[in-house]
This record gives C-alpha cells, structure tokens and sequence, in this order.
C-alpha cells in the first residue's frame, strides 16, 4: 500500500510532450535546410525568375513622344542627337527587370505555411522546387498525423505518475521506507523467505532506523497517509483493497500479490 499520487498538471509546454525533444530538434533542422535548398533551387532555376511588366508605361511613353515630336525627314532624324537619346531611353525602359519570389524569407515562409497545413500566396515554378516542396508536404503530413495522434492521448488520458510498481522497485531503492506489523503473517513471510529480493527487503526492514514496524493496521494506513509518498506499508491483500475503496481514497495497492496461502 501507498498513498496515491497526484496527478500530474499541464504545464506550458506539455504540447511538445507528444514528440521527443530529439524529434523536435530535428523537425527544426529540417525546417531551416530545406527553406535554404528552396532558396538555391529557385536562384539558379531560370523559370523562378519573372520579369517586370512595363509595356502599358512604354506605349504610353511613345505616344505622348509622338504627339510633342515635329513631323521632320528621314535624313533629319538619323543625324538629330535629340532623337538618339530618346531612343536609347526608349530602350532602357524596354529592358525588363527579373525579380524572384523565393528569397530566403519567402522560402522560410513557404516552408512554415506547409508545416502547419495553411499553404503560401507563392509557389514554386521550376520542377526542381516543386520537388523540394512535395517532398516537404509529405514529411509534413506525416509528423502532423503522427502529431495530432499524439496529442489526442496525451489530452484525454489523465496520467498519474507512480514511483513503485511491484516488491523489486521497493527492494532497488532507499527513498520510499516500506515496513509491516509489528506481528502477524506478513512479517513472519519476510522473515522466513528464501528469495533474494524478499531477503533483501527483510534486511532492509529489519536494521531501518526509524522503526519501520508498525503495531497496528490503521497505525500504517495513517503512517502512509501523513508520508507524503515516503512511505509504503505491506499487509494482506484483502485489507489492503478494502481500504483503497474506503473514504477518503488516498491509498492504493501497487503490484501482484507476494504470496498466497489457502484456507
């Protein structure tokens, strides 16, 4: 018998606890090197770059041009510098600028809105970066399934946290003191045991300072109870789940039974 734990609260962070720190650290890494691969890819692939649309400005350009210009000859307006240097204007503004969507930023982005299944206004245009954003949306399903999955238990199971589960977990430890009555069946089965773990803790029980015997039954349950979890007391398996079920039920029975006698 011990006194029953208390159950264990939600902290801040109990949303990470649905995947191991490792787990996380890599999905971080992940993140981080495929936004830089999808920043390469779209710098040396030629179908990520675009060009600037200005025709609308040019022919409005050239018609306001045409509306000022005098009407001159052929011969004048080959040898006119006036009108070479508005041609060379005209073709400085015909040049078209490449931008690209996918500088490092966007491409962080990119990869954040797939990670939490919320897309991007930008996609890749080159096959080399559509790969590298499909193979980046299946690794995302799958860590948000097994994520969501998770999560789900970790939520609605309520986890209580017990440090001793059988008679070997009292026997490996010192924290946790464990003792019996003074007299009875259960003292007498320690003492007489032939088993090294039973041996061991008949030892421990016997040489414990504080005595760890206690002279009655609710003498012990009282003793679990003010122990704060320090303590275990061992009794007969019937009494031992009779007070569990008892008010206030703070008590309960960890492990199969040490020893069974026929009556």
């Amino acid at each position: 018998m011990i006194k029953k734990p208390t159950k264990s609260k939600p902290g801040v962070f109990s949303f990470l606890d649905p995947l191991a720190y490792e787990i996380w650290m890599c999905i971080v890494f992940a993140y981080i090197g495929v936004s830089v691969v999808l920043f390469l890819v779209s710098r040396f692939s030629p179908y990520e770059w675009q060009s600037e649309d200005s025709d609308d400005e040019d022919e409005a350009g050239v018609s306001s041009a045409s509306r000022r210009a005098p009407p001159t000859s052929s011969s004048e307006a080959l040898h006119s510098p006036g009108f070479s240097q508005a041609q060379n204007q005209q073709k400085d503004k015909e040049t078209p600028e490449h931008t690209n969507d996918f500088g490092i930023f966007n491409s962080l982005w990119f990869s954040l809105g797939a990670f939490m299944q919320q897309g991007c206004d930008i996609s890749p245009r080159s096959l080399s970066g559509r790969i590298v954003g499909g193979v980046w949306w299946f690794f995302t399903l799958i860590i948000i399934s097994s994520y969501t999955a998770n999560l789900a238990a970790f939520l609605t199971v309520e986890r209580m946290v017990s440090p001793i589960e059988s008679a070997e977990d009292l026997a490996k430890q010192t924290e946790i003191a464990y003792g019996t009555l003074d007299s009875g069946s259960t003292k007498e089965f320690f003492r007489r045991s032939k088993i090294a773990v039973y041996e061991k803790m008949w030892s421990y029980m016997k040489s414990a300072e504080p005595s760890v015997f206690v002279k009655t039954t609710p003498d012990g349950v009282a003793r679990v109870r003010k122990s704060k979890g320090k303590f275990a007391f061992l009794l007969e398996s019937t009494m031992n789940e009779y007070i569990e079920q008892r008010k206030p039920c703070d008590t309960m029975k960890v492990g199969g039974n040490l020893d069974s006698k026929g009556y």
